[in-house]
This record gives C-alpha cells, sequence and structure tokens, in this order.
C-alpha cells in the first residue's frame, strides 16, 4: 500500500533528523551548499540508513510477533492480579514489532514506564502455556486451545507453532521487588506498582533466538526517582536506551545500531517540579493544568551515515506557557478557528517558545531553522487552513515549507522510491501463504 509521497518524504527527513549520525568529518561544513545541493546531501546520508535496513532480517521475528498477537485473545495465565494476561502478551507483542521492524525508537522506553510496561507486567507472572490448537463454535466462531503444561514459578513461557515450526517466548524477573507509589485517590486508596530490578523478555523461532530485551529499572520511592537501562536485540539491530528521571529533570540517552554501527544517537531533556510525584498528576489532571509542572526542555538527534553526518536540535523555552497560550487559541469557535489569521497567531505560538536548528556534524555552522507557517488547503467541498513546518537555509535566507521541500523533485526522488520500496518489500515478505 502507497502511502502519499510528500508525507513520506517529510517523515524520511524526520528520520534522518530521527535516525543516525557518524564520527565527526573534518572535511568542510557545507555552509556554501544551495537547498538543493543540501536536499542531495540529505537523500545521501537518508539512502545510507535505508539501504542498511533489510526486511529480510526481521522477518521469522515478526510473522512470530503477529502470531502471538492473533493467538493470546484466548490465552489466560492463571493466579495472578498483574492484569489482563491476553491484552499484556498482545500488547507487548505489538510494541516490540513497532520497535523492530518499524523502527519506531521513541517505543523503547515504554518497555520501563513503571506505571504500565507489559514486559514488567509478564514478568510477575509464572508457567509454561503451550498452545495446542483450536476449534470453530456452533455459530462459526473461532477459538484458539492453551493448555498449562508446568506449573513453574521461575518464569512465564509461551510456546505455539509459526509457520510449522515451534516459537518460544519467554520471560523471567531477577532481583528483589520494589514498591512505587503511583498517586492516592479521593477515597484516600494507595495505587502503586511492585516492579521486578530487571525484567527481561526472549523470542525463539526454530531454538533460535531472534530477540532479546533486557530492563534494568531502579526506583526510590522517597525520592521519587527512577534510573533504567534498556537493550533490546533483533537479530543484528540493537536499541540502547538510559533513562534518568526525577521530580525536577528527566534525561535520556538512546542509539540504534545495526551490525555494530550506530546510526541514530538522540538525547533530550525536560526541567519541572514534581514531575515524578503521582499525588501532584493526579490532581493536575483534574484540573486539566498538567503544563504546570513542566519547563524547559530540548532536544539533539543526530544521524550517523558512512561518510557525513546530520544533527538537528531543538528546544522548549518554556512548556507551560507555550500549552496555555494554545488552549486560549484553541478554544474559539470552527469559524473562526478556520482563518489564516488565527492559524497564523498558533503558528506565532510555537514559534515563540520553539527552535530548531540543523547543523553538519563535521561544523557549527547552522545550516537551517525549523518553523512554523499558516496555509491555505482545499478539498472539493470546502477550504481550510492549518499550520505546517517550514525550512530556512542560512544561507540564502530562503524558505520552504515541508510538503514543498520534500516534494518529487529533482534530487529526493530516489530516497522516496526507497522507502516506499522498503514498504512493499516488508509487505511482500510477511504475507502468509
Amino acid at each position: 500500500m502507497k502511502k502519499n509521497r510528500l508525507f513520506i518524504a517529510g517523515l524520511c527527513f524526520l528520520a534522518i533528523g530521527l535516525f543516525s549520525c557518524c564520527e565527526d568529518d573534518k572535511q568542510g561544513g557545507y555552509t556554501d551548499l544551495t537547498p538543493d545541493e543540501h536536499k542531495g546531501k540529505l537523500e545521501e546520508i537518508g539512502m545510507n540508513i535505508a539501504n542498511k535496513i533489510k526486511p529480510e532480517d526481521q522477518e521469522n521475528l515478526v510473522r512470530t510477533l503477529d502470531a502471538i498477537i492473533e493467538y493470546s485473545v484466548d490465552l489466560d495465565i492463571e493466579d495472578n492480579d498483574a492484569g489482563n494476561s491476553a491484552k499484556s502478551v498482545a500488547n507487548f507483542a505489538k510494541l516490540m514489532k513497532s520497535i523492530c521492524s518499524d523502527n519506531r525508537l521513541a517505543n523503547v522506553s515504554a518497555l520501563s514506564r513503571a506505571s504500565n510496561s507489559e514486559l514488567y507486567s509478564l514478568a510477575r507472572y509464572a508457567g509454561v502455556y503451550e498452545m495446542k490448537g483450536g476449534y470453530e463454535d456452533e455459530w462459526g466462531d473461532f477459538y484458539y486451545t492453551w493448555e498449562k503444561t508446568s506449573n513453574t514459578k521461575e518464569k512465564l513461557e509461551l510456546k505455539f507453532p509459526v509457520n510449522g515450526k515451534e516459537a518460544v517466548i519467554l520471560i523471567t524477573k531477577e532481583g528483589e521487588e520494589e514498591r512505587f507509589d503511583l498517586y492516592d485517590d479521593d477515597s484516600k486508596t494507595s495505587h502503586a506498582v511492585i516492579v521486578p530490578e530487571v525484567a527481561k523478555g526472549s523470542i525463539k523461532y526454530d531454538d533460535v533466538e531472534i530477540l532479546s530485551a533486557v530492563c534494568n529499572m531502579n526506583v526510590n520511592n522517597t525520592e521519587k526517582t527512577v534510573v533504567s537501562d534498556i537493550k533490546v536485540k533483533a537479530n543484528n539491530y540493537e536499541y540502547v536506551e538510559h533513562i534518568d528521571a526525577g521530580s525536577n529533570k528527566a534525561t535520556t540517552e538512546l542509539t540504534f545500531s545495526i551490525d555494530g554501527q550506530k546510526l541514530v544517537k538522540t538525547t533530550a531533556w525536560l526541567n519541572g517540579k514534581d514531575m515524578t510525584n503521582g499525588d501532584v498528576y493526579y490532581d493536575k489532571e483534574k484540573v486539566d493544568a498538567i503544563q504546570d509542572l513542566f519547563g524547559k526542555g530540548g532536544a539533539e538527534i543526530y544521524i550517523y551515515s558512512d561518510k557525513d553526518a546530520v544533527k538537528l536540535v531543538g528546544e522548549v523555552s518554556n512548556v507551560k506557557k507555550l500549552v496555555d497560550k494554545l488552549d486560549v487559541l484553541y478554544d474559539v469557535d470552527w469559524e473562526v478557528e478556520n482563518t489564516m489569521v488565527h492559524q497564523q497567531k498558533i503558528a506565532d505560538v510555537y514559534n515563540e517558545y520553539i527552535n530548531g536548528e540543523m547543523y553538519y556534524t563535521n561544523s557549527s555552522d547552522i545550516i537551517a531553522t525549523f518553523s512554523m507557517q499558516a496555509y491555505a488547503d482545499s478539498d472539493e467541498y470546502d477550504m481550510f487552513f492549518e499550520i505546517e513546518p517550514v525550512i530556512t537555509f542560512k544561507k540564502d535566507n530562503s524558505s520552504y515549507s515541508f510538503g514543498s521541500y520534500f516534494d518529487d523533485g529533482i534530487s529526493f526522488e530516489g530516497l522516496i522510491d526507497k522507502i516506499e520500496q522498503l514498504e512493499d518489500d516488508f509487505d511482500a515478505y510477511l504475507e502468509f501463504n
């Protein structure tokens, strides 16, 4: 299935900023390149990454995850209060699929969320379960049959067939279990989660490990801090993240590598107050003012290729003021909101509190900046107005909307085609016979 080409092109550029980097090259800063030459340089870097991602690398993994998502609907894990077992298994599989086949790096940190991580939830289950087949009832509905074959307390193990081979999902926990208080509700009931120090998951297909996930978490209930280290290995792909979250500051660093070569590195931080205090969160949610807890934040995103590299730097100067002003601007009638004047006011607020810059990592010179602008569009029924990102090049101060810059033009066509080819290749590899 083809996606809108302009949309893909914009995503490709963001992926270049969200996906990789290389060691500094001191050959020059490319400051004098024209916008079209920059487009060619970005395509070159993007193609370098795209060519390293091969659908066949994750074929068996995706097939296995798709199978357990389907089979787990009828899985009932006994004697545990950790949650809905069928939903937890399916969500864990969906999360792993999004990380390893779609390369959604932002989802890696979901493995370490103390309140709702499916990996930590499943690590509290135990027993060995085998999928024995299924049956169709008198109304034509099909059900899968699971049998508990061992009462072991040391692990949760799921065995099921995939394309005539046996697949095994194994989830274990290690170390002490720690309590993390989330919040007290209006009835003074305390809501908390129990978190093992280490949660591990692995997936085998035909007795070969095709995925491993390890999450180490250290929580301090008194100081309200969480430090987590996550590593996901899927064949030759590796995702590593370190998270350090406290009441007043949270930081994270995430890298993505293939065959030991780093392709992406992103770091982000956010300042605030009471950011890990569940009682404060609970009260703020009731009055719809969660933004009061947050101050300034920022991110640096590197893209490593074999030769050149790109870095994007972004900063939000005041989250509270940004959200407060946007709330006011969006609290208007549709007739007011759907005008060029009003949409430009919204863009101006984004531009007041958010700035973004692009560099090549072999130079400290700013190549381009990012901002927002209002624009008009229409369909066969109506005219409407929205906002869109804009890239402005320092060399000649020329500005382009993402839609116009990342079009089917002269030098970005190859990367667009490559991304679409990857999508088609994945579809072809994952069709069940």
